[in-house]
């Protein structure tokens, strides 16, 4: 199952990212991998943290110009516009 964001970036539930991971930096790329956004983690993503910040304005405009995008907690991949 994924979550849409207001960016259009899909996110899959995180009930199987690795616990190490959900203390790790939210990343947003373009589809050739080139870093768009980074948050730093406050305390362990929620889904409802990711969601968030995906949805923020700036990560929206940044992801439509760019034609699409991933997100990853750490190196993991969690969601993209492709799904």
């Amino acid at each position: 199952m994924f979550h849409g964001t207001k960016s259009g970036v899909k996110v899959f539930d995180l009930a199987a990212v690795p616990a190490a991971d959900l203390a790790k930096p939210l990343f947003v790329r373009d589809l050739c991998g080139h870093a768009l956004a980074e948050f730093p983690p406050v305390e362990a993503w929620t889904l409802d943290g990711v969601i968030a910040r995906l949805s923020d304005v700036q990560i929206r405009e940044s992801v439509l110009e760019v034609g699409g995008g991933d997100a990853y907690l750490g190196t993991y991949w969690i969601g993209g516009t492709e799904v």
